[in-house]
């Protein structure tokens, strides 16, 4: 009677478990699908200084590299994250 009274609470945890574990996979999957719905801004501000220029452009997945000069600051690298749509760091070159 003891081994019965076992297995029935095995089958008890473990259909808690596998029920746990679906509820929480389909949480971040509607999360995840509803993040990436957002759409960026129409316009986006670097926050740079009249008179910069863009001299190049480099992407790594969601992460662009832009070298800016002029605009009467050192030159600078600024690193944007394209999916959030923010300048994450922006790095001086002296």
């Amino acid at each position: 009677m003891d081994k019965l009274k076992l297995i029935k609470t095995v089958v008890v945890i473990l259909t808690l478990l596998l029920i746990f574990g679906t509820l929480t996979f389909l949480g971040l999957f509607v999360h995840k699908t509803r993040a990436a719905q957002q759409s960026l801004p129409a316009e986006v501000s670097l926050g740079e200084p009249r008179g910069s220029i863009i001299k190049q452009i480099s992407d790594n997945g969601e992460t662009l590299y832009m070298l800016v000069i002029g605009g009467g600051a050192d030159d600078r690298v600024i690193v944007f994250d394209a999916a959030g749509g923010r300048k994450i760091s922006t790095i001086k070159i002296n």
